[in-house]
């Protein structure tokens, strides 16, 4: 696969479909290897990751599912208060939908042989890598390639798999231990 073939890969960070488009665009140009850090629709250019053999550093600062909360009844206020003026069900319904789609990224990244890393930037607290871990396989991504975005796949997008990645012998092992199941 040639991401894994070469080394001293451009990182660009990108937010959407179109900052992908340029990336690719400017390292197809300039014959350059690129690795993409993506943000939330990173997910919406699976075809022209997957037509580049392009490698995706997958940020999973998504937070919590919002909740889709009943509109709340319009109470007596003091003449004070701010009128509160709740956003519609329709754009309440779509921040759930999109939340979700982007819990599922990996999922779709994989299924069309796109090779992933997991990225922490942007989470408040290391440990929430953990919960991210956990919204990925309830949305339907498999525990093994929840792993290796982990381990393997992130070694080999960043050239280090003859150092990192598993566990064997001449490698550094890094490891992390949990007191259960990774997913739970």
């Amino acid at each position: 696969d040639s991401v894994t073939s070469r080394r001293g890969a451009l990182l660009f960070p990108v937010e959407d479909r179109d900052a992908v488009g340029r990336a690719l665009s400017f390292s197809r140009e300039q014959e350059l290897p690129t690795l993409v850090w993506g943000g939330p629709e990173i997910h919406r250019a699976v075809d022209e990751l997957s037509s580049t053999h392009t490698g995706v550093l997958l940020r999973v600062d998504w937070g919590d599912e919002p909740k889709l909360e009943p509109t709340p009844p319009s109470g007596e206020k003091s003449p004070d208060d701010p009128p509160v003026i709740p956003d519609p069900l329709r754009v309440r319904q779509r921040r759930i939908e999109q939340w979700r789609e982007r819990a599922s990224a990996l999922k779709v990244l994989n299924a069309r042989k796109i090779r992933c890393a997991l990225s922490g930037e942007g989470l408040k607290d290391p440990a929430d890598i953990s919960k991210a871990v956990r919204q990925m396989i309830q949305a339907g991504c498999s525990r093994q390639s929840v792993l290796a975005a982990l381990t393997q796949d992130a070694a080999q997008l960043l050239g280090q798999e003859k150092r990192l990645g598993t566990l064997e012998p001449g490698k550094l092992a890094h490891i992390a231990v949990w007191t259960g199941p990774f997913d739970h």
